[in-house]
């Protein structure tokens, strides 16, 4: 049986290394890094990652590139089957950005991922599992980003307002209210966040609510319950909103 412990696939002297692994609804991973860099691809299951600079999610068929040594915790919701490929660091770039991102996985990347999976960890140079990893590589140069991310702001009282509203979605507070527990004038608040996030404030909400619906719908929660815990009056508000996603 191939082994599921991490280090062995971080000191491997090939430049990819795959293991495939499941978790149980609810399961965590714990805050760690890798000196490899990882793309953690969700064959079943959807995955919720994050660091302190942002969080992502990862439904079937995408995949999250982490860069080496970025700390990380991955959640679980519903019974997650994930393949991790860890990527030697001098061979991470150009195969990936030195930033956290998810990517569509295509179905020829799925397919060498899996089959990876069961290939030596050590694979033979010129072996299957050798073309197999220049297929991953190449697919990995090709492959589009998708829109599931949530950056987080580096200034300490942005951030703190953003953790807050992770936690609690359906936070009363408006704009106004935020721009007073930070400190700052309303323009001031609205210029900060979009210039360290990207996005402006209300599209970040929007953006955070998303992403816990697709969370709170893989635990099986009635659409109900999900749209009072985001916020919402009604299942078709809640519906309104990711129509517009």
């Amino acid at each position: 049986m191939r082994s599921t412990h991490v280090h062995d696939y971080q000191e491997s002297p090939r430049p990819l290394s795959v293991m495939k692994k499941s978790f149980a609804a609810g399961a965590s991973t714990g805050w760690h890094s890798h000196p490899r860099g990882q793309v953690l691809y969700a064959l079943q299951g959807l995955m919720f990652a994050e660091t302190d600079r942002g969080a992502w999610a990862v439904p079937v068929e995408h995949a999250l590139l982490i860069p080496p040594h970025v700390t990380h915790n991955v959640s679980m919701h519903g019974d997650v089957t994930m393949v991790s490929a860890y990527i030697a660091g001098e061979t991470w770039m150009p195969a990936a950005r030195e930033t956290c991102h998810v990517i569509r996985v295509s179905r020829l990347l799925s397919a060498a991922l899996e089959q990876s999976s069961q290939e030596p960890i050590i694979y033979a140079l010129g072996s299957r599992g050798d073309h197999l990893a220049h297929v991953i590589f190449d697919e990995l140069n090709h492959a589009q980003t998708a829109a599931f991310a949530l950056p987080l702001p580096n200034h300490p009282k942005l951030k703190e307002i953003c953790r807050l509203l992770i936690e609690n979605p359906a936070h009363p507070h408006h704009l106004d209210d935020w721009a007073d527990v930070s400190a700052m004038s309303r323009r001031t608040f609205t210029r900060k966040f979009r210039d360290e996030t990207g996005l402006s404030f209300s599209h970040w909400k929007l953006q955070l609510r998303h992403l816990q619906s697709m969370k709170l719908s893989e635990e099986g929660l009635p659409l109900t319950t999900i749209a009072r815990r985001l916020g919402y009056s009604s299942p078709q508000a809640l519906r309104a909103m990711l129509r517009e996603r």
